[in-house]
C-alpha cells in the first residue's frame, strides 16, 4: 500500500530512509528482506519511471545494531541486506537509484545525543539529521 502511495505521487525526488521498522517488526528474515525492498522499489519504479530514488539505509540505533531480532537479524544486517538489494537493482540497470548510507550520515558514535528514545530523534537532532542528509541528496541529479 505505501509503495503504491509513492508510485502515484508526483515528484522530483524520492528518498526511503528504510530498514529500522522491518528490523523492529522482525517480519522479515535475511533470506526474504531484499526481495520484499526489491518488490517495494520496483512498484516505485512503476509509476515514476523517471524519478531519482534516494534508498538511505537504517540509520544507527545504538542498542539495536548487534541484537538479533525476532526474524535472525540485526539492524546492521538489515543494513547491509537493504544495501546489497539496491545495487542489484542498479545492477539490473535502474540508473536513478542511489544509495545512500545510514552510517556515513550519522555514524553510530554520533547517534548518542540525537534520538529521544534510542530510536526517534529529538526536535534538535532533526534539525541536525537534516543538515547531515542535504549534501547526500543535494548531490543526486533531478533531471529527466
Amino acid at each position: 500500500m505505501v509503495a503504491r502511495a509513492v508510485r502515484d505521487t508526483p515528484a522530483d525526488l524520492i528518498t526511503l530512509e528504510i530498514g529500522t521498522n522491518a528490523y523492529i517488526r522482525g517480519v522479515f528474515t535475511a533470506r526474504s528482506w531484499g526481495s520484499a525492498l526489491c518488490g517495494f522499489v520496483e512498484t516505485v519504479r512503476d509509476g515514476q519511471p523517471d524519478t531519482a530514488i534516494a534508498v538511505i539505509t537504517a540509520l544507527p540505533s545504538v542498542e539495536r545494531e548487534q541484537v538479533v531480532n525476532t526474524a535472525g537479524v540485526t539492524l546492521a544486517g538489515i543494513r547491509q541486506l537493504t544495501a546489497d538489494a539496491v545495487r542489484v537493482l542498479q545492477g539490473l540497470g535502474d540508473r536513478r537509484l542511489h544509495l545512500v548510507d545510514g552510517l556515513t550520515v550519522l555514524p553510530v558514535a554520533d547517534a548518542d545525543g540525537l534520538y529521544a528514545d534510542g530510536l526517534h530523534p529529538t526536535p534538535e537532532g532533526e534539525h541536525q539529521l537534516a543538515g547531515r542528509m542535504a549534501p547526500f541528496l543535494r548531490a543526486i541529479p533531478l533531471g529527466r
